[in-house]
């Protein structure tokens, strides 16, 4: 069972980050935005995708409180998963050329952070066995 919702689960994220990447990458390349500002953005969008998945497909068996209360949870969840998103993130930016391939290389390593933190807060905060 833990293999299945792990499984879900980063199906679920693997959505909500293509969601992300274009997300970040039209606001860079298109309307011009700074990484930070593109990354808070298109990271809000992302936390709503994962909330959605994860509450219908991920944590699909378990009890829910109503959405806009679990919504309000996962935000929580992914503003303190964004910490360590954002800490890879920038550290990388920091440090390396600033091309488009190291640039989505932060960006993917920053996720990947986010994405270990929000996994433990999602199964046990915003969707744990006690809704």
């Amino acid at each position: 069972m833990q293999i299945k919702m792990k499984m879900k689960f980063l199906l679920v994220g693997g959505c909500a980050f293509l969601v992300d990447a274009s997300v970040y990458l039209l606001l860079t390349n298109f309307l011009f935005l700074s990484p930070l500002s593109a990354r808070v953005i298109a990271f809000t969008v992302a936390v709503f995708i994962t909330c959605t998945g994860n509450r219908f497909l991920t944590f699909a068996q378990r009890h829910h409180a109503a959405f806009y209360k679990q919504f309000g949870l996962a935000l929580i969840a992914g503003l303190i998963s964004l910490m360590p998103n954002l800490i890879v993130f920038l550290s990388l930016l920091f440090v390396l050329p600033t091309t488009f391939g190291f640039e989505l290389f932060a960006f993917m390593s920053g996720t990947i952070a986010g994405i270990i933190s929000n996994f433990i807060l999602s199964d046990r905060f915003v969707f744990s066995e006690s809704g």
